[in-house]
């Protein structure tokens, strides 16, 4: 974690050198609080999985706008983002529902459009923003779970994660400028296509459970 803050601080010294001329760069930073839940399946008979509730979840880093017109910007960033992975299963044979949750950590990157709308208000407006983000592995670890292996040992039935995930993201919100610092707020929506489950206790992937992950998240944030 320690070295994951110092890059993050490192991102922010390195791109507000930039952020002061008059390119139409403005680097920020946001904070989110989203709302992790999964779409689950299972790829065999006999083990029948569904989603395991949803949890409130955390994200934070740099942003970066590039602008080129009032109405249209590049948008990229650099976030730490926490996820879940939670499945329950009947298992054919089994007399009780196996159950886990996990908590996922990793570093997004993404890359998208922001869309302006005329002022709304005095010194507000609207955007839309809409792109692909590639993600990065950097943590897991198992939070609950009655899984047992064969030896009778408590143990996690996903025994590996996919060190890489990629989805699309779309948001809506509003900024609203205070002097020369406009402060955001939106809410974005956020789906992945990997399936985060790359080994099970029974075999390797693709095995019996698939597991693809989604947030809905509450944002606010500043640009420098």
């Amino acid at each position: 974690m320690k070295k994951l803050s110092l890059s993050l601080l490192f991102f922010v010294f390195t791109f507000s050198v930039f952020a002061q001329d008059d390119t139409g760069f403005k680097l920020g930073m946001k904070v989110g609080l989203p709302i992790g839940f999964n779409s689950v399946k299972s790829n065999e008979n006999g083990f029948e999985a569904t989603p395991n509730g949803s949890s409130l979840r955390f994200t934070i880093g740099p942003i970066a706008d590039v602008v080129w017109t009032e109405r249209y910007a590049f948008t990229m960033g650099l976030l730490f983002t926490t996820k879940q992975a939670n499945y329950q299963a009947r298992v054919t044979g089994l007399p009780a529902t196996l159950e886990e949750k996990y908590g996922l950590q990793y570093i997004q990157l993404p890359v998208g459009l922001k869309l302006f709308t005329d002022e709304l208000f005095t010194n507000g407006k609207g955007f839309v923003n809409f792109g692909v983000q590639p993600e990065v592995l950097v943590g897991s670890k198992r939070k609950s779970g009655n899984y047992v292996d064969g030896q009778g040992r408590s143990a996690s039935y996903i025994t590996k994660f996919s060190p890489l995930d990629f989805g699309m993201f779309v948001g809506v919100g509003v900024e609203y400028k205070i002097g020369n610092n406009p402060i955001f707020a939106g809410i974005n929506y956020q789906r992945s296509f990997i399936n985060v489950v790359n080994k099970e206790d029974s075999g390797t992937a693709p095995g019996f459970l698939s597991i693809k992950q989604n947030l809905i998240s509450f944002e606010v944030g500043v640009k420098l």
